[in-house]
């Protein structure tokens, strides 16, 4: 990633996306835009470090797999240790465990990505104690705070699909939007997820803009397939300032929630404060 600017955000956004609640994100005073490109996405390594390139791609909806239970060649515990390590290296590992196409690929996206969210606001998020005791996997975020992991399956070697303290995920996640655009302004629903402790449902955003533009977090709503309406999080409150040029991911949580239903953002034109009102289809897997 190239940092050209920085958003701004008006207060501090604090996001607890659980799986159990081992998922924390938060979306900072200050985190980086970046420069669309035409080169693939590429996470940098710590600050101490030599940056080591690596690519993570989206996960490819609806791909066939043949599912059965989780073979030798795969590892639960593994999969779950690189996933919550939480390092550039170790989210490639996970998403490289799950099986193509699958709700485990799609988890790991979610996962990696509000990761990377985190860690561009300059607020890593900390490693969680992973431990397996025959099929089962515990994660734990704290002492008092751990999501059990059950029920694993899998095809080619890879992770298909679990439950989490007994729940399945894939009616609890949603896949990756088209690109709506308005304007000079671009909206794409990266991923979305509800989460089993917290019950919200997560929704992972990227918003590009050829000028400069704010988007109004405080004001994203999100409607349900049943028609309900709901306002984001009280932790969501804030405006993005997007520089002319860059791209810029960001999180909001809506209570009770499940993915396909509509994203409701606001956004302005930073010279003109002309609206652009976004309703964007947040998908089912």
């Amino acid at each position: 990633m190239r940092p050209i600017g920085t958003v701004s955000i008006a207060a501090l956004i604090a996001l607890a996306a659980c799986g159990g609640g081992n998922d924390k994100v938060t979306v900072a005073d200050d985190t980086t835009a970046q420069v669309p490109s035409t080169e693939p996405d590429v996470t940098e390594a710590p600050a101490d470090t030599e940056p080591t390139p690596t690519t993570v791609t989206s996960p490819t909806a609806g791909t066939p797999t043949t599912t059965t239970e989780v073979s030798n060649e795969a590892d639960p515990e593994a999969f779950l240790s690189d996933l919550f390590l939480r390092t550039p290296d170790s989210g490639v590992s996970a998403l490289a465990a799950a099986t193509p196409g699958s709700p485990a690929e799609q988890y790991a996206f979610w996962q990696t990505t509000l990761t990377d969210i985190n860690t561009d606001a300059g607020y890593p998020s900390e490693p969680a104690a992973v431990t397996a005791d025959d099929s089962t996997v515990t994660v734990c975020h704290s002492s008092n705070d751990c999501s059990t992991y059950t029920d694993f399956t899998g095809a080619d070697g890879t992770i298909t699909t679990f439950l989490v303290d007994g729940k399945e995920i894939e009616p609890r996640l949603g896949g990756r939007s088209e690109p709506t655009t308005i304007g000079p302004v671009s909206v794409t629903v990266l991923s979305s997820y509800r989460t089993v402790s917290g019950d919200d449902l997560g929704v992972l955003i990227e918003v590009t803009a050829t000028s400069a533009v704010e988007v109004h977090m405080h004001t994203a709503a999100y409607v349900g397939v049943d028609g309900r309406q709901v306002s984001a999080g009280p932790s969501g409150v804030g405006v993005l300032d997007i520089a002319s040029g860059a791209t810029v991911r960001t999180a909001a949580t809506f209570p009770r929630s499940d993915p396909g239903g509509r994203l409701i953002l606001q956004t302005f034109d930073g010279d003109t404060y002309d609206s652009y009102d976004f309703d964007v289809v947040v998908p089912t897997l």
